[in-house]
């Protein structure tokens, strides 16, 4: 906002008014494209009497996510003594900036996965009616950005202070640093058990359902570079190296946590579910499900020595589905 003198003061001292001015950016993105995935697998079935068992592994990688980008600029605001004329206009404050709601949308975040599954089926047991299943998975999912620049906070820079090549600042600027895109990634391992059971002659079939999380651990920031590689300041981006940086004092921190493995849920958890099913007439169901049914949250500390939970509260519902097949 800008300020102008009051033709007619009501308040002694209140001499000025407020002009709102409004800005417009192009946000446009016209070359902006869906993400791109490509997955291998490969699977081995074997079948040992009446038990099926399968092992999987995949490798999986995405190209193009959609990334917000900030757009640092700079404004100014004046004194506008003649408004809405220009004459005699005079700034008062040039504002650089990124923490805006100017960014775009670029095809620059990528993701790459891989991880091993095991099956293992039974066939109906007669005696007890029931079908055992188990499946056990291990991922790792890593997620990245292509280069960019990843602006930081606006920095003051006073006149008198150090540059580059043993120069010194000749007046007082705002800059904006910009750094390398770091990654991060997350691991788990997860065992889901299922018992199935019919009775037949009701029409009714039970699912029991078991999951155990034996192992949940992720980087926040992995081998983040400290020193920015330049920044911006009244409309035009400078190169500076890791000497440069440490010298106009643009190197970033993080958090001890943010760049060490978080093991705080070094514990398995469970999560017990049931599904309760009724055959209606051919080709239709209702079900009845009920997840976590023993309402556990999970409770642990995290690394931030705060409760938090790893499972959701209990939670049920009532579906239905039907075939179509003999009215179409």
């Amino acid at each position: 906002y800008d300020f102008a003198p009051k033709a007619d003061p009501v308040t002694p001292g209140d001499t000025t008014i407020t002009l709102v001015s409004t800005y417009l950016y192009d946000k446009a993105v016209p070359n902006l494209k869906g993400y791109q995935s490509t997955k291998w697998e490969i699977a081995i079935d074997h079948q040992i009497g009446d038990v099926g068992l399968s092992l999987l592994g995949y490798l999986q990688g995405t190209n193009g996510i959609p990334k917000n980008l900030y757009i640092p600029y700079m404004y100014n605001r004046y004194f506008w003594p003649d408004w809405p004329r220009d004459t005699n206009k005079e700034v008062l404050e040039s504002v650089t900036t990124t923490r805006s709601n100017y960014k775009k949308l670029q095809n620059l975040g990528w993701t790459e996965g891989s991880g091993i599954e095991f099956t293992l089926r039974t066939h109906r047991i007669h005696p007890l009616n029931m079908i055992f299943r188990m499946n056990a998975a291990f991922n790792f999912k890593r997620y990245g950005s292509d280069p960019y620049h990843a602006f930081g906070n606006a920095r003051t820079i006073n006149a008198g202070d150090p540059l580059p090549d043993g120069e010194v600042a000749s007046e007082d600027m705002q800059v904006i640093p910009y750094y390398s895109p770091y990654g991060r990634w997350r691991q788990k391992m997860v065992i889901n058990y299922f018992i199935d059971y019919v009775a037949k002659p009701l029409g009714i079939w039970f699912t029991l359902t078991a999951q155990q999380v034996l192992l949940e651990r992720y980087l926040q920031a992995e081998n983040p570079k400290l020193a920015a590689d330049g920044y911006y300041c009244q409309g035009d981006l400078y190169p500076v190296d890791a000497q440069g940086s440490e010298i106009m004092e643009l190197d970033r921190s993080f958090d001890e946590l943010a760049i060490t493995v978080d093991d705080s849920k070094d514990h398995s958890k469970w999560l017990f579910g049931v599904v309760i099913s009724k055959s209606l007439w051919k080709g239709a169901e209702i079900s009845f499900f009920v997840h976590n049914i023993f309402n556990d949250r999970a409770y642990y500390i995290n690394r931030y020595d705060n409760y938090s939970t790893r499972n959701p509260e209990i939670f049920w519902g009532v579906t239905f589905s039907s075939k179509l097949d003999d009215i179409f």
